[in-house]
């Protein structure tokens, strides 16, 4: 394989590592560390939990600043003042005296770290690289192979020193990832002028005109993807929430309920491999179609089935699927608007992600207080799903003749 093509491997492979510790283990060391931090802080359950929640609304308000940046300050840049955030905001959570400051942490420091290190920048990174494999090498810069070290790894932590050890750690984590920050490379053209000396050419994305805000809001496209992919998202989070609770109301144990769940994990690492090769093969689009569709039948399945053997390979499928859709999204952005664009576009989806983010887990906590079961809530997933699948189609088909710069917008009607 040549130098072109290795280099673009090991920016996706950098990417994922990126993105594995500054979203997956900061928020997944933080459950580890949940009844501690209640504990030590003298604190409730609840008000110790928003954390995380904070970080995802920083995350998602943050993402149009970060598509914007990234398309002015060097990535490497950047990626610096991520990892100098999130290093920041463990050693406050290490040594916090007092819940607020955690919260003032994750909301200010961490959660702007995520957004930095996370789906914005891995998007824009894989995309300015990659033409063919795209599709593979999101899904590779998407893995969240962390997912299977960290619980275990955060658990041993927290019972040798507690806070301090855990996330003096993860302060530490953040700075070794400065060395791979070093290896980024903004763009192929440096390296692909060597490959051309080496006769060894690869295909890589061509040029795309920048568009602004208002260009990419003014496409009726923009639109309907995101806001399928918000459903996606949603629908996810709602699932991680409720879950628990969903498989013990059919009468299973709380503990055989939370090894269901431990199947999401482990579908959510396999999957990605399996529709990375979709993407390359038939396209983002149409496996969008394809995941929405599998994610309303999954929805219907999980309030059908009773027996706990059948629900480890829903729960699977479920992460199978849903653990593949920031790489479809990221692949679709591309493939519509082009790779000059998804750093903009990623920025500006994440952005309107968050209603879908926050508000499905309480319409399903909602429905089930108002009817004392998830029957309802269960069946409105699964339309609203497979609504998101029939706006996916209807994409696909209309985008059959070129990407969206190429086609008129409805936004465009009404100006």
């Amino acid at each position: 394989m040549g130098s072109t093509t290795g280099t673009a491997w090991k920016m996706a492979g950098i990417a994922s590592v990126l993105q594995n510790w500054g979203v997956v283990t900061s928020i997944v060391a933080y459950g580890a560390a949940l009844a501690t931090i209640e504990h030590d802080l003298a604190t409730t359950r609840a008000m110790a939990s928003i954390a995380t929640s904070l970080q995802l609304l920083a995350l998602g308000l943050m993402s149009p600043v970060v598509g914007i940046l990234l398309q002015r300050v060097p990535l490497r840049v950047l990626l610096v003042a991520g990892v100098a955030l999130g290093a920041a905001g463990s050693l406050v959570v290490a040594f916090a005296p007092h819940i607020y400051w955690v919260l003032a942490a994750y909301a200010l420091l961490i959660g702007p770290s995520s957004c930095i290190l996370g789906p914005v920048t891995v998007a824009t990174l894989v995309s300015r690289w990659f033409d063919k494999d795209r599709g593979k090498a999101l899904s590779l810069a998407n893995v969240p192979i962390f997912l299977l070290v960290v619980p275990p790894g955060a658990a041993w932590l927290i019972e040798a020193g507690g806070r301090p050890l855990l996330f003096g750690v993860l302060a530490a984590g953040y700075l070794l990832l400065l060395p791979l920050i070093a290896m980024v490379r903004e763009r192929p053209d440096a390296v692909a002028a060597l490959a051309v000396a080496a006769d060894d050419v690869v295909p890589m994305p061509q040029p795309s005109a920048i568009l602004t805000n208002g260009q990419l809001l003014a496409r009726w496209r923009f639109w309907v993807l995101n806001l399928g992919v918000g459903v996606l998202t949603g629908s996810g989070v709602a699932y991680t929430t409720h879950g628990y609770q969903i498989i013990a109301d059919k009468g299973i144990d709380l503990t055989l309920a939370a090894s269901v769940l431990s199947a999401y994990g482990l579908g959510t690492v396999l999957g990605v491999f399996v529709f990375g090769w979709l993407i390359d093969r038939i396209g983002a689009l149409p496996s969008l179609v394809l995941g929405g569709g599998i994610l309303a039948g999954l929805w219907i399945a999980f309030g059908l089935v009773l027996q706990l053997q059948p629900l480890y390979l829903i729960s699977g499928l479920f992460g199978a699927t849903m653990g593949s859709v920031v790489a479809m999204h990221g692949a679709a952005i591309t493939e519509l608007f082009g790779p000059a664009n998804v750093s903009r576009a990623m920025g500006l989806a994440y952005f309107l992600k968050i209603p879908f983010l926050f508000g499905f887990p309480y319409l399903l906590g909602k429905l089930h207080d108002m009817q004392h079961d998830y029957v309802m809530s269960l069946v409105i997933t699964a339309v609203l799903v497979a609504v998101a699948a029939a706006m996916f189609t209807i994409l696909a088909l209309a985008s059959r003749g070129g990407k969206d710069s190429d086609s008129h917008a409805l936004g465009a009607t009404l100006r």
